[in-house]
């Protein structure tokens, strides 16, 4: 079980190191031998060729921590989020091309989230002394219950009027069961972790645009973020997506 389980993992990876070679999608498509050899009803066939991969990423964490929030902090003060996988340099000249509001919002927003972290960070320890079974952060109000039979536990978190999030962890964390509802979406989600940090995932995602189904392969570690998704719109079919991305921490 366990090699076939990393020969699937390495299946992915080298899948994805395959298209990120520099191939165009374009030119894939033209290649009459691929065309040949792919049958016109293949439905996963086809959305491969249509793929859109990510390119791959090296970060220090430091620095993949500061692009989080610098992003998180010019959606909340612009309403648009930057690439975060673009340079850090990049991320500067997007914020330069906000309006002057939207920058100054920014600063009180970071000098806001500084005096908040302080707080949060002496309320954690205040009530750890307790043993209490919630803790809050700058994403929410999160409750954890962690009595519940076959090693398993419950996280809440409340981050806003219309959206709340929770998880259930199965058999230490073997299964997991999300749940995200928020104004614009709702997502079901199901992971199994068949190896170590290896995860297979099915996702439904729907909004009030479309629905969304996504099965695939994730991988966290301490210096890897591994995803591989085929997604499915079911309210157009000629928008389905297979995704490939992964990240390198340091």
């Amino acid at each position: 079980m366990k090699k076939a389980a990393l020969k699937i993992f390495f299946f992915c990876i080298l899948l994805s190191a395959s298209f990120i070679r520099g191939q165009n999608v374009a030119e894939f498509t033209q290649d009459t031998l691929a065309q040949q050899s792919t049958a016109p009803d293949s439905f996963f066939a086809n959305a491969l060729l249509r793929i859109k991969p990510f390119r791959p990423v090296m970060f220090f964490k430091s620095e993949r921590r500061f692009k989080i929030q610098f992003r998180r902090l010019a959606f909340m003060a612009s309403g648009r989020y930057l690439d975060y996988y673009q340079p850090t340099e990049e991320l500067y000249k997007d914020v330069d091309r906000l309006s002057d509001r939207s920058r100054k919002k920014m600063l009180h927003l970071a000098l806001g989230g500084g005096a908040a972290l302080g707080v949060l960070k002496y309320s954690r320890r205040f009530l750890k002394k307790y043993k209490n079974f919630f803790r809050p952060n700058l994403t929410g109000l999160n409750f954890y219950y962690r009595s519940l039979p076959l090693s398993s536990q419950i996280l809440f978190r409340i981050a806003g009027l219309k959206d709340t999030y929770w998880v259930t962890f199965l058999n230490h964390s073997q299964f997991m069961l999300t749940h995200r509802q928020t104004l614009y979406y709702k997502q079901n989600g199901l992971f199994w972790r068949f190896y170590r940090n290896i995860r297979l995932m099915g996702l439904q995602t729907v909004s009030k645009y479309s629905t969304y189904n996504a099965i695939g392969v994730s991988q966290y570690s301490r210096n890897l973020k591994f995803y591989f998704v085929y997604q499915k719109n079911e309210k157009y079919k000629n928008r389905d997506r297979v995704y490939i991305q992964w990240e390198l921490l340091f």
